[in-house]
């Protein structure tokens, strides 16, 4: 119940997009506080039902997750593009660090014991402290939201668009004009921008949110899984031995090298413009299929059939890619959808991923343990083998996708002489708005 709780995201993003970040805290906040506090309540007095339970724990994870795309829509629009991956490398990160930090305080504070969870853990004490802990830190969001910039509301486009767009073969190429800037004649400037899906059919109907429907929601989603069952993979493979340094390498990694990969594709994107973002997806994209299907010949091949080193390299590829995936599509969302609909794409995004890591895990999950039996390399290649052709079969939408980003960036001089031509129809020298 848990994790459906905390993929639901549609509706905070709905919240966000609508109403602002201000409420989208304040629904967050509430959630959180009725979930653990009723938690806290029941187990207070002791009659407490695991189904009530599962239950306000689901409710909690709804809060957990608007607040977290509280934060990550806040932050985003709060930086320059040059920056964006390095502020969701950082958002998504913590989340891991969060993780390490609490366990510390939960062992230092007593809450958590030697004994078994029901005998020796200080549940009260626990959730208190983290009660306390999330509405400080709920405070400080709120007034960060006070404080933040609200996007702007009103947009024109330029009339002769739909002909330009015919002129270059694409249909999601748009020229804003803000009504903000004017000429010392007063006459208004024209900024040519990329094109940024703003209406829900542009969004749906859009290249650029297909590809990190088809990387982010199916492919990533199936390494999600992944990790649900990496405690259980060194059992099935000798190899792997000790299980500890399996497990250590891939959640280190994983948090550590999301904010030195969104800062290395901030420098690239200084350089190379767009084009940064669109290599890293498509490095991203065969890394996974790389990851898959390695993992795959070797549950294929049988236990031992590949050195140690074989399957820690495969562990590197994946995790590195699962890593990138956060600073890499923010930055893609800040340079592809206008600020007041983020929400709502990332929204769809991440309850997207929810339910196909749900569905992959119910269907496509690992052989069940056979009695006391440990678990063998074949209970594993249903898994690896349905992710590694998810990852083949939408490996097209993401080249189709580099393709056209990159066509489109090369002639982008030709549609500022266009424009130049076109916003000077009237002839006295001065653009058409």
């Amino acid at each position: 119940m848990g994790a459906l709780g905390a993929f639901l995201c549609v509706w905070p993003g709905y919240i966000i997009d609508h109403y602002g970040t201000a409420v989208a805290t304040v629904y967050g906040l509430f959630l959180v506080n009725l979930g653990f506090g009723s938690i806290l309540f029941l187990s207070a007095s002791g009659s407490a039902s695991p189904a009530v339970v599962q239950w306000l724990y689901f409710l909690e994870e709804c809060g957990s997750a608007a607040l977290f795309m509280t934060v990550f829509c806040l932050s985003i629009p709060a930086f320059p593009q040059e920056m964006a991956g390095m502020v969701g490398g950082v958002i998504s990160g913590s989340y891991g660090v969060s993780s390490l930090i609490w366990q510390a305080v939960a062992h230092r504070f007593g809450f958590l014991g030697a004994g078994t969870f029901l005998d020796d853990t200080d549940l009260q004490g626990f959730l208190s402290t983290l009660l306390v802990s999330i509405n400080a830190a709920g405070i400080v969001l709120s007034i960060l939201v006070r404080r933040s910039k609200q996007p702007p509301k009103r947009r024109r486009t330029l009339r002769s668009m739909s002909n330009l767009a015919s002129a270059l073969s694409v249909s999601s190429f748009f020229v804003h004009v803000d009504l903000v800037d004017e000429t010392p004649k007063g006459k208004p400037l024209l900024p040519i921008v990329p094109a940024k899906a703003e209406k829900l059919r542009d969004i749906v109907y859009n290249l650029d949110f297909f590809v990190i429907l088809s990387l982010w929601g199916l492919v990533s989603s199936q390494f999600t899984a992944f990790f649900g069952y990496l405690s259980n993979v060194p059992a099935a493979f000798v190899n792997l031995q000790p299980a500890a340094s399996y497990g250590a390498v891939a959640f280190n990694l994983n948090t550590i090298a999301r904010v030195g990969i969104g800062m290395l594709n901030d420098i690239l994107y200084r350089r190379f413009g767009r084009d940064a973002i669109v290599l890293a997806l498509l490095v991203i994209h065969c890394a996974f299929i790389a990851f898959f299907g390695m993992y795959c010949w070797e549950a294929e091949q049988g236990n031992g059939a590949a050195p140690a080193s074989f399957m820690y390299g495969g562990e590197l590829i994946g995790v590195m890619a699962y890593a990138a995936t956060s600073p890499i599509v923010s930055a893609h969302l800040k340079s592809s959808f206008v600020e007041r609909r983020v929400g709502l794409v990332l929204g769809a995004l991440l309850s997207f991923m929810g339910g196909m890591n749900l569905f992959f895990t119910k269907f496509f999950g690992p052989e069940p343990p056979r009695g006391l039996a440990s678990p063998s390399p074949d209970d594993f290649l249903r898994p690896w083998a349905s992710a590694a052709v998810c990852a083949i079969s939408t490996l097209p939408v993401t080249v189709l996708w580099a393709v056209r980003t990159v066509r489109l960036g090369r002639r982008r001089p030709q549609l500022l002489a266009m424009v130049a031509v076109d916003s000077d129809s009237d002839g006295d020298g001065s653009p058409v708005a």
